[in-house]
């Protein structure tokens, strides 16, 4: 009786004596290195989650990036040919904004056109030119407001106003003393003359040359 008890506690003994020696064993093997290398896995995963919320938020603006940069490029498309509008169209141009204001044009003076003094030009290598326009009419100062936005926003050209003229107008076969327009009124009459800087590069035709095939190395 007393061998099979002591038996029973050896076994018992031994039993409690390998769960220690296991515990010992995960704790060196296991739990020492994640402690001592915890603050490093902590700096890892704080990396990733503050990745994972920046690669979000790029997906959540991905359609707002995207519509931003079509917008732009029909903006570029739009707006690249009156970078290479030479004086050509000009005076059917203003011809037709004055005709629409229902007045015609007196005047016109186009130079020829300059090259830029500073030597700026496209990427292209296209030169920078300016051709200086003058033009005359009579209207009110609405009608002169609305010639203004019509040559900075509708026309075809890069348009720059360098000054403007205004004068009372007179009607043709009176003296100068016979002024019909006064001072105020949104109706009276006026003479303009506005002077226009037209700027535009010239157009530089780029030659892509292919590169030698295999066949004319041999």
């Amino acid at each position: 009786m007393n061998s099979k008890k002591q038996l029973k506690i050896s076994g018992f003994i031994i039993a409690i004596a390998i769960i220690l020696i296991l515990c010992i064993i995960f704790l060196l093997a296991v739990q020492v290195p994640f402690l001592q290398k915890k603050d490093t896995y902590e700096a890892s995963h704080a990396s990733a989650v503050s990745q994972i919320n920046y690669y979000n938020s790029y997906l959540d603006n991905a359609s707002t990036v995207e519509a931003k940069i079509a917008s732009m490029l029909e903006e570029y498309q739009t707006k690249n040919p009156i970078l290479y509008s030479n004086a050509g169209k000009t005076p059917n141009e203003i011809r037709a904004m004055l005709k629409n204001l229902k007045y015609e044009i007196e005047s016109l003076s186009i130079s020829t056109g300059n090259e830029d003094k500073l030597g700026r030009s496209t990427v292209e290598g296209g030169r920078l030119f300016s051709t200086r326009i003058t033009f005359g009419f009579s209207g009110t100062i609405e009608n002169l407001k609305k010639s203004l936005d019509y040559l900075e926003l509708k026309a075809d050209g890069a348009y720059y106003v360098n000054s403007i003229d205004i004068e009372p107008y007179v009607e043709a076969g009176k003296s100068a003393a016979t002024i019909v327009s006064t001072t105020t009124g949104s109706n009276s009459m006026y003479s303009f003359q506005i002077q226009l800087s037209l700027y535009y590069f010239e157009k530089v035709e780029v030659k892509v040359s292919s590169a030698p095939s295999s066949s004319s190395k041999a």
